[in-house]
């Protein structure tokens, strides 16, 4: 079988571990595991909204610390509010491209956080 040569399994995750989590919306947020689920490679992480259960695929793990810098996209005004952990706040404006047309470009959001 040649499918997946180059897979591997991933590593189990430990309590206390800082993990980046699939949301809904398909961006990845960061949380932290409480504890490994009674289900097989599943974990109970720690969101906003309460405790949650997640496979492990649904799950990076990440070197981070719980407290380093958030960053909010808001793309519908196109500007980024980023706050670190002196809790100031700055906030620009990405420019609009626009067209040969005139239409506005917008750009994939992976563009726009690499400003």
């Amino acid at each position: 079988m040649y499918y997946d040569r180059k897979s591997n399994p991933l590593e189990p995750l430990q309590k206390g571990d800082t993990v980046r989590i699939r949301s809904e919306k398909g961006e990845w947020e960061q949380t932290k595991v409480v504890a490994p689920s009674e289900q097989p490679k599943s974990y109970i992480v720690e969101m906003h909204k309460g405790k949650i259960r997640r496979n492990r695929r649904d799950l990076m793990k990440t070197k981070e610390e719980n407290d380093e810098i958030a960053t909010e996209v808001d793309t519908d005004d196109n500007s980024v509010l980023l706050s670190n952990d002196s809790g100031k706040k700055q906030e620009f404006s990405v420019p609009e491209k626009h067209s040969s047309s005139g239409r506005v470009i917008k750009q994939p959001r992976r563009d726009i956080e690499e400003c």
